[in-house]
């Protein structure tokens, strides 16, 4: 896995034809090849490929909670190159808010990097 800038992703989507596809049921009422007809296909967290939801994977969006069920070797084989993750960097975010209500997991997003590493390989954005 190695970590890329906003300046190294910006290339993958610039002037692109990009779907954004989910994973709740709605995807299956796509036209087969609908989905890989696009220049750039964006899945998010636990989806699944079919005809009507689509046969590629170009850059996968995901959050890496204790929920997402995608391992490397499913990443790897669906043709992702790209990983970005939901959550800001690796840095608590400074909330008093949250501390004095100790809910701090709504904060401190440094627990998911660890599990992100374990199913991205490839490059990997996270926001600032």
């Amino acid at each position: 896995m190695r970590f890329v800038s906003r300046a190294e992703v910006a290339p993958v989507f610039a002037g692109k034809r990009i779907v954004i596809v989910g994973s709740g049921p709605g995807v299956l009422e796509n036209q087969p090849g609908e989905v890989d007809a696009h220049e750039v296909v964006v899945r998010v967290n636990n989806y699944k490929l079919s005809p009507a939801a689509g046969r590629r994977t170009d850059v996968y969006y995901s959050y890496f909670g204790n929920a997402i069920r995608k391992s490397a070797a499913e990443l790897q084989r669906d043709g992702v190159d790209l990983c970005m993750c939901k959550c800001p960097n690796a840095n608590a975010i400074r909330s008093d808010w949250h501390k004095q209500r100790g809910k701090l997991a709504g904060v401190d997003f440094r627990w998911i990097y660890k599990i992100g590493r374990a199913s991205c390989r490839e490059r990997v954005y996270h926001p600032v």
